[in-house]
């Protein structure tokens, strides 16, 4: 095995996981590469003789990948846009691993053809997009909250309470240099939180929980939309929560968000709700695993008056 694509999971581990994946199959599987990593885990590709191919995802936490499978499996009922198929999840070694249906494309962060791409091909593009995360947002859902807590009829009776947890937990780095800027920010943001959310959400949706241009595959050379990958911790929110993703990473240079704003119908106040939801998940993830991704924060902090204005 090669170490410069398997660095950091122990070739035994990846002899015992491949075993499994056999053993599931009734055939021999090879690894064959690193398809990419993220916050909760890693994801290789195995493939057998037969040119058969599986995505399986190691995670870095335990007891995540039912999770994962279960919010896969929720979206294939409402997206139209292609979500992965789960085959079995597993723990091997003490490790948590998800096995799952390969499918072969860039993620549009990565997609560098997207990028030199005529400007109408990329307006193409944002509109797939717009309409796959929209055929998630439009399935209306009874609750709000964690699927797998309490629920509430009102949208703010379980955000606010989650919201005011991050601040309090962001509260601890104030005094620390590289975090005062953003710990003033959520200040700011939280002191303004009726006018915010003065409009309340039509209606609760599922959202994906991280559906940003990382977690969408398009195809490399048509610069199609191919599927959306990789849901994180699901749950039942305002169908505006997840709008947020579309303006982070690659999504502005894409047009992802005016593209969606310009197709369905949003709130008065969508800008700066989604500004809100952004600062406060990045928090909310740094606190959660111990990684600020400056590469989504920084660029989030220069958007500040585009969409808070004059609040």
């Amino acid at each position: 095995m090669a170490k410069k694509i398997f660095s950091g999971i122990q070739n035994n581990l990846l002899q015992n996981i491949l075993s499994e994946v056999n053993d599931y199959f009734g055939d021999t599987f090879d690894w064959k590469k690193r398809l990419g990593k993220g916050g909760s885990g890693q994801v290789y590709l195995a493939e057998n003789k037969g040119g058969r191919k599986i995505a399986v995802k190691i995670y870095r936490e335990q007891n995540r990948c039912e999770q994962e499978k279960s919010d896969l499996e929720s979206l294939r009922k409402k997206c139209t846009v292609k979500i992965p198929d789960v085959y079995f999840t597993s723990t091997v070694s003490g490790t948590d691993i998800l096995a799952m249906e390969y499918i072969d494309g860039v993620n549009a962060w990565k997609n560098i053809r997207i990028y030199l791409a005529p400007k109408e091909k990329r307006k193409a593009f944002a509109e797939s997009v717009a309409k796959g995360v929209y055929s998630i947002l439009a399935v209306r859902e009874s609750k709000f909250g964690d699927p797998k807590g309490e629920l509430y009829d009102e949208w703010t009776d379980y955000y606010f309470p989650r919201a005011e947890k991050i601040l309090e937990g962001m509260k601890e780095y104030s005094g620390k240099f590289a975090y005062r800027r953003i710990y003033r920010l959520m200040l700011f943001l939280w002191e303004r939180r009726e006018t915010i959310f003065a409009e309340k959400p039509p209606y609760s949706a599922f959202i994906h929980g991280d559906l940003c241009p990382m977690n969408m595959l398009a195809d490399p050379r048509k610069m199609e939309l191919k599927a959306f990958i990789d849901p994180f911790d699901a749950f039942y929110a305002d169908p505006e929560y997840e709008l947020f993703q579309l303006f982070c990473q690659s999504g502005d240079f894409l047009g992802l968000y005016e593209e969606y704003k310009t197709l369905f119908p949003v709130s008065v106040n969508v800008d700066k709700k989604c500004y809100f939801y952004a600062i406060f998940a990045e928090a909310e993830y740094f606190l959660s695993t111990g990684r600020m991704l400056w590469a989504v924060l920084l660029p989030l902090l220069t958007k500040k008056r585009r969409f808070i204005g004059k609040l």
